[in-house]
Formats: structure tokens, C-alpha cells, sequence
């Protein structure tokens, strides 16, 4: 049985699943949700973005985790990248022989590798590569891009936690690039 494939990058298409509790027995989970994961474009098409993920405070607020109750956090627009004590997740996919720009974010964003082989390059020019599945960077505010030099699409997860704005030696550092 094969899986489907995203047409845009030849990847398998992304799927979410969401869990909740059945209404008649509360102590009995069973899933709410499950679906393809659209992507959206970005660096003229060079990117794909899918968002699995969005919660608004940390720790989360207490909700109604019932069937049927479930309320899609990334399908709406937001202001703000990351929520102010927040966190987000999504999958990034990088097109080959693709550049992002140099960024810095006020969070700590843990990348996991999926596929394919990316190269996570610092202002300071030194550089990490991912090349095998589960390979991963835990980014914590510093500038960099990530860089895919082969001839494959590479896809990673990210998880971004909200931080206070990054402080080096009495400087604050800006969010830029994004």
C-alpha cells in the first residue's frame, strides 16, 4: 500500500490527529480528528509551511476536551508569530538547493529532521547538518537560516516555545528576518 504524496513536493502528505474523550464516558479517549494537513507556500513557492498546532498561554488553559468540542487553533489568522507564553508546532519543508533567510525568533524551537538532509547555518557561519531522520537542533534565539544543498525536498518538525527577548551580555536582540 503506498501513501499519498504531496504533488507539490513528491513527500508523503502531512496528517494530524487530534485526541479527545468520549461525552458518555469521560475516562475513555478516542480521536476527534483526522485529516490531510494542507501546506502553504512561502519563499516564492522554495517553502512549504503546514501549522499542526497552536497553544495561546502555557500552562494550557482547562477546556472541553470532548468529542465534538474541538476548535482548530491553527485555522484562524493570528498576529503574532508565536503567542506571548505560548507555543506552536508545525512542519517546515524546504525545496532542493533552497536558502531560508537569516531569523531570529524570541523562542526556543526544537527541530526534529523527517526527511532528507537540511543545514542549519548560524550568523557566526558555523554550521549543523541534518541528515537522518530524528537528527535535531534546539535553536534558542540566535540568528540563522537553514539551507537545503541536495537534490530532495527536506522536511522537519518544529515545536516553538514563547521566551522573554534574547539578552546577551546586557544587549537585547531583536526577533528579525521573519
Amino acid at each position: 500500500m503506498s501513501l499519498p504524496v504531496d504533488a507539490a513536493t513528491g513527500l508523503p502528505t502531512i496528517h494530524r490527529f487530534v485526541t479527545a474523550h468520549e461525552s458518555a464516558a469521560p475516562h475513555r479517549e478516542t480521536h476527534a480528528i483526522s485529516h490531510a494537513v494542507e501546506t502553504t507556500p512561502f519563499l516564492n513557492g522554495a517553502g512549504r509551511e503546514a501549522g499542526l498546532w497552536r497553544v495561546e498561554g502555557i500552562p494550557v488553559e482547562k477546556g472541553d476536551f470532548r468529542e465534538g468540542t474541538f476548535n482548530d487553533p491553527t485555522a484562524r489568522q493570528h498576529a503574532e508569530f508565536i503567542p506571548p507564553n505560548g507555543a506552536i508546532m508545525r512542519i517546515t519543508e524546504l525545496a532542493p538547493r533552497s536558502v531560508t533567510p537569516m531569523h531570529r525568533t524570541h523562542s526556543v524551537d526544537v527541530n526534529i529532521l523527517l526527511s532528507g538532509s537540511v543545514v542549519h547555518v548560524l550568523a557566526s557561519g558555523e554550521e549543523q547538518v541534518l541528515r537522518a531522520p530524528g537528527d535535531s537542533v534546539v535553536q534558542r534565539g540566535t540568528n540563522h537560516r537553514w539551507d537545503n544543498r541536495t537534490d530532495e525536498w527536506a522536511r522537519w518538525a518544529s515545536v516553538l516555545v514563547s521566551a522573554e527577548g534574547v539578552n546577551v551580555g546586557g544587549k537585547e536582540l531583536r526577533a528579525e528576518g521573519l
